[in-house]
């Protein structure tokens, strides 16, 4: 990356992280680009649509804000190649089910791209939002069709109603199962295990938002962890109750 960056010394820490992950872990996929579009105005990140205090903002050391997507890729394909390893490589992003405009700019980005070949939806919930399942649908539908692999890769959501929650979490594996053919699906990872401990806190109002499977000290199931778990079984053409 020598002479391609504003900062080479960026670049040089930037292209060590990319091989030095890569030999060190076994990895079957990875998020090699994360969270690369702003929500609004939707554009590749950089030090005006992002806030630097909190984040460190690779595209401002970049002659193009666009540069710090493009390279990752190839040099973690390079890297895998080098170490006799294969994995899908990932660009992973948020509220693309919610914002129309980032979808299509990351989709239209990734078909573009011939080095990224997997496309991962963080998928943060709520259900508060209108019309969810159809953006749902549509997101999904959106990703599948860029060809790429298809992951689910971060998974919960905020709700009132656990028995509305159960319902929506076995509508997204089933529209996932659905939509996504097999030789395309990367998997779902659920974004955490007990309540307790998500990311997602208590609003400001008081409001729980209660977005995994269990809760509690004790990691009750709730009904979410139920509703998937017959679910799964009978997908798998398994007894749910044999012991």
């Amino acid at each position: 990356l020598a002479g391609e960056l504003v900062n080479d010394a960026v670049g040089f820490v930037y292209r060590d992280w990319v091989y030095k992950m890569v030999e060190h872990f076994n990895v079957y996929g990875w998020d090699v680009v994360n969270e690369t579009f702003s929500d609004w105005p939707v554009d590749f990140r950089n030090a005006q649509n992002t806030d630097t205090s909190k984040n460190f903002v690779w595209g401002q050391y970049f002659k193009s804000t666009k540069d710090w997507v493009d390279k990752p890729s190839p040099s973690a394909a390079d890297a895998l190649a080098r170490n006799g390893k294969t994995a899908v490589l990932y660009l992973n992003d948020y509220n693309l089910e919610t914002i129309d405009a980032k979808r299509k700019a990351y989709c239209d980005y990734v078909k573009g791209n011939p080095q990224v070949t997997g496309v991962g939806t963080q998928m943060h919930l709520d259900m508060a939002t209108p019309d969810l399942k159809n953006k749902v649908v549509a997101s999904l539908t959106d990703l599948k069709n860029t060809g790429r692999m298809v992951r689910i890769s971060e998974l919960d959501i905020k709700c009132t109603s656990l028995t509305d929650q159960a319902d929506l979490y076995k509508f997204i594996f089933q529209k996932y199962l659905e939509i996504v053919p097999a030789a395309q699906r990367g998997g779902i990872t659920i974004w955490g295990i007990n309540d307790k401990d998500s990311w997602v806190k208590q609003e400001q109002d008081g409001r729980q938002n209660m977005p995994l499977l269990y809760q509690g000290v004790n990691y009750a199931r709730k009904p979410a962890w139920e509703t998937l778990y017959l679910y799964l079984c009978e997908v798998a053409g398994l007894d749910p109750y044999k012991e």
